[in-house]
């Protein structure tokens, strides 16, 4: 598991990119989200680990579901929880 990633001070500035290698475990997952970092397999095996300079915004209030994609999560297998 992951116990600590580099200062997001040392991403790339134009990419993010912060860190190579390292597991997929949730603790090490975890810890990555709560400190604004994502891993993207590589197709070689490795992982690379993202803090980008700018990220995408969600506001619920303005986000609008299509009445299709809306009866499809009804009956989907999966439940949304935010900050639970």
């Amino acid at each position: 598991m992951i116990r600590q990633f580099p200062p997001l001070e040392f991403a790339d500035p134009e990419y993010g990119l912060l860190a190579i290698g390292g597991d997929l475990e949730v603790g090490s997952l975890e810890l990555a989200y709560r400190s604004g970092i994502f891993p993207w397999p590589e197709r070689a095996g490795q992982i690379l680990w993202f803090a980008p300079p700018q990220r995408a915004v969600l506001f619920f209030e303005e986000f609008h579901i299509p009445r299709r994609l809306q009866r499809h999560l009804r009956h989907a297998p999966f439940t949304f929880r935010i900050d639970q």
